[in-house]
């Protein structure tokens, strides 16, 4: 567990500002891979494109399995 979960703060789709649940986050990735471009991934997902690029490249939701 990482210090900020000791914290009790809230991460991934429990955030109060998360816009993609764990599943869509996922699947932003598998999709990418699949070779769909962050445009057309920010559009599909109504996230803006700089979203899609931090999701697949992890910087946003790096850990997205969440044991409570």
């Amino acid at each position: 567990m990482d210090s900020s979960r000791k914290k009790g703060y809230q991460m991934g789709e429990r955030h109060h500002r998360s816009r993609l649940t764990d599943h869509e986050v996922e699947l932003v990735r598998v999709l990418r891979e699949e070779g769909l471009s962050f445009s057309l991934l920010a559009a599909k997902f109504e996230v803006s494109k700089s979203c899609v690029v931090g999701i697949c490249h992890y910087r946003r939701r790096a850990c997205t399995l969440y044991a409570p």
